[in-house]
């Protein structure tokens, strides 16, 4: 029975036989042809429940539904405000073996001479660039010699290291250049944890953003926890950076559609 006021009391019904042989009379899926519009955000809070925000915006209880058809939900409505078994997470992560053996390389490079890293332009003030696997550029000047400048590429090249390119200018009787440089073992490693992740059984989905550093992960709770995916991680060398966040419905903005009078 549906009381008066229900959006499903009007729509035909129909008979299924359930597995018992046991006849059921059932109505047809209510089909939505337009999702309804709307300006009004509403802020998740802890507390929210779907009736409720329905009894705030509409004096009506059971118009929650209405909320529903006017925002996308993953499977069930109750998901607009509590995702329950489904987690999702962004990643951001360091490879501290990259740290280790850049560190090296520069001690070494300062046997060679003069050394410093790329600077980005703040304003009017310049800053050091931060290096990372992913790519880093360090500026040596060195007494112009063709054979101490393959000893810095095989000073590189020792380290696991490899440069991608390189940019060279005078300096008085001295040469500066600059080498742009890439972590091999970390890039490989990355690509082993992308894939180790996505065959994980309850991931949903896998987004690698490897030039941000980031991986993006959607996960069934029920069938995979936290913790084993961490594990991953770090079994491939990486490590979380407190940036990374574990995103949850409480603080996003939901729409709330002009009641439907009808």
């Amino acid at each position: 029975m549906f009381s008066k006021g229900s959006r499903y009391r009007i729509l035909p019904e129909f008979t299924l036989q359930s597995r018992s042989g046991e006849y059921i009379l059932t109505k047809a899926v209510r089909v939505l042809t337009t999702r309804p519009t709307g300006t009004f955000q509403h802020t998740v809070q802890e507390s929210d429940r779907l009736d409720l925000l329905a009894f705030k915006y509409y004096g009506d209880p059971v118009k929650w539904w209405q909320i529903c058809d006017a925002n996308s939900v993953p499977a069930f409505p109750a998901e607009i405000l509590d995702r329950g078994s489904i987690a999702e997470e962004r990643l951001v992560l360091a490879y501290p073996a990259f740290h280790t053996r850049f560190t090296s390389l520069l001690e070494v490079l300062g046997l060679l001479g003069k050394v410093w890293l790329e600077r980005n332009s703040l304003f009017e003030e310049t800053l050091p660039r931060e290096p990372d696997f992913v790519e880093t550029t360090v500026v040596v000047e060195y007494a112009s010699s063709a054979t101490t400048r393959q000893g810095i590429l095989q000073e590189i090249e020792n380290r696991q290291l490899r440069c991608v390119r390189a940019h060279a200018w005078p300096v008085a009787t001295n040469t500066a250049e600059a080498f742009t440089l890439i972590d091999l073992e970390a890039r490989e490693n990355w690509r082993m944890m992308i894939g180790g992740l996505a065959s994980l059984s309850g991931v949903l989905e896998t987004r690698s953003r490897v030039a941000e550093k980031v991986v993006e992960l959607r996960y069934n709770r029920a069938m995979v926890n936290r913790e084993r995916i961490l594990d991953l991680v770090q079994a491939e060398g990486f490590a979380l950076l407190p940036e990374s966040v574990q995103m949850t419905a409480v603080g996003s903005r939901i729409t709330v559609p002009p009641n439907q009078m009808a």
